[in-house]
């Protein structure tokens, strides 16, 4: 194994590896979102029933 390769495998694998974090980080913003999302959807729920028990 030349180091003329062994550096150009390097390179691939730090490339492999950035777009392998950028995959990662989508995900956790993406659950994040989705996370918001039910937890915002449960405050709605949560408020919505509570005015109207006031209503009632």
């Amino acid at each position: 194994m030349s180091y003329e390769k062994l550096q150009v495998n390097s390179k691939r694998k730090k490339y492999y590896d950035m777009k392998l974090v950028k995959i990662l980080n989508v995900r956790m913003s993406l659950n994040l979102k989705m996370e918001v999302r039910t937890q915002r959807s449960k405050e709605n729920w949560l408020n919505s029933t509570w005015v109207n028990g006031i209503d009632e």
